[in-house]
């Protein structure tokens, strides 16, 4: 069996791997939140993959280390991937990546000062979660403060949770930016997916990247460049490598190429399968059909690596697993305080929709303008001046 330990709020990912990967698996793979677990004594023997760690808040990050902490002692051969005592941050990996001379580019956490040396432009990333950039590329120290201020003090970013990252410019003659990624599976490296874009923040990639540059009519030169990087895996080795040194034995790195140096970006150590949103244009359509074979052939691969990694659940024992109240109250004071922000960021984002689509559609009307008075001059420029010019 095999338990994936991550945040309640990401659990449903893994349902999106269960959709896709080889029926033999669904019954041996499944979750563990550090909610589930308080309410628990015991777990059955499994192998445990430890996702998303850092997002977890402090309660539920100490659960988890109780958890490794207890089973290790009832079994010292317990398979625990990317054990929390071991795994590197993404901060961490990236500091240590440019120090042994991989990147090109240096990370700093924003509570501290930028160093007077440092490399513009610059972006600001949360440190921990997968979103991309907050911000455009900065190109002086004074945009990095405006933009510092709006992160934190009208998006209510907690500064803590900042890192500031030189850019590493790696587009190709032509203005597309590349990004690989793949898999580690236990002791397996599995290619994901190479995406293509214009943007410097490549997430699903571009449909326009898979027209050719002169008729401007659906070309298959991506899709073959895809096909080949999946079956001749040729980073396999030095990837490797980075998974050792970030001690990380689960996960998906996103990478790109300058030539033949690599370029890490991150570690994802709960990553997504399903995408919640797909194009419906003709041109996606065919991208997708002419893409799933390559699709069917990761999924492939990954059932084939989880059935390595599968535990002893055919043993039918099980861990004895406890909590102290400390910690129980700890927990569901965090939850309600997660809860409380979660409903705010909601409320906000909802109202500045709301606004913004009388201020495209009706920017004359009188509700507009009621609304506009009604919230004051202040907060309006607070929740939708300022989100609109960032």
């Amino acid at each position: 069996m095999i338990l994936f330990v991550v945040p309640s709020s990401s659990s449903w990912n893994i349902d999106g791997l269960l959709k896709l990967v080889d029926e033999d698996l669904v019954g041996r793979v499944g979750t563990l939140t550090p909610d589930e677990l308080i309410t628990r004594d015991r777990v059955p023997f499994a192998t445990f993959i430890v996702g998303n760690f850092r997002l977890l808040g402090p309660a539920g990050q100490e659960i988890v280390d109780t958890l490794c902490n207890q089973f290790t002692k009832q079994n010292p051969s317990v398979p625990i991937l990317n054990h929390p005592a071991r795994a590197m941050s993404r901060v961490q990996l990236l500091e240590q990546l440019y120090n042994d001379g991989i990147n090109d580019f240096r990370v700093f956490r924003v509570v501290e000062k930028l160093p007077a040396d440092v490399r513009f432009p610059i972006f600001i990333r949360h440190a921990d979660n997968h979103n991309g950039s907050l911000t455009r590329l900065i190109e002086t120290t004074e945009g990095y403060d405006t933009a510092l201020d709006k992160l934190v003090r009208r998006a209510n970013y907690d500064i803590c949770d900042l890192m500031a990252v030189e850019f590493s410019d790696i587009a190709d003659e032509n203005g597309f930016y590349r990004k690989y990624t793949a898999f580690r599976v236990g002791n397996e490296i599995i290619p994901r997916s190479l995406k293509f874009d214009t943007n410097w923040v490549v997430k699903s990639g571009a449909d326009e990247a898979y027209l050719h540059p002169v008729t401007g009519y659906f070309d298959k030169a991506r899709i073959r460049e895809e096909r080949a990087y999946m079956e001749q895996n040729p980073h396999e080795s030095w990837l490797k490598k980075v998974f050792d040194l970030a001690q990380i034995e689960y996960g998906r790195i996103d990478y790109s190429m300058a030539g033949d140096a690599p370029r890490i970006w991150e570690i994802n150590t709960h990553p997504t399968f399903l995408s919640r949103y797909q194009n419906s244009t003709e041109l996606s359509r065919l991208i997708r059909e002419a893409r799933s074979p390559v699709i069917k052939m990761f999924y492939s691969r990954l059932s084939s690596a989880l059935r390595e990694i599968d535990g002893d659940a055919h043993l039918h024992r099980e861990y004895v697993f406890r909590v102290s109240q400390r910690l129980l109250d700890q927990r569901r004071r965090e939850n309600r305080a997660s809860l409380f922000h979660t409903y705010r960021t909601d409320g906000k984002n909802r109202l500045r929709w709301i606004l913004g689509w009388f201020g495209r559609h009706y920017p004359e009307s009188r509700v507009y303008h009621f609304l506009r008075r009604t919230i004051g001059a202040k907060l309006w420029n607070m929740i939708f001046v300022a989100r609109k010019k960032s």
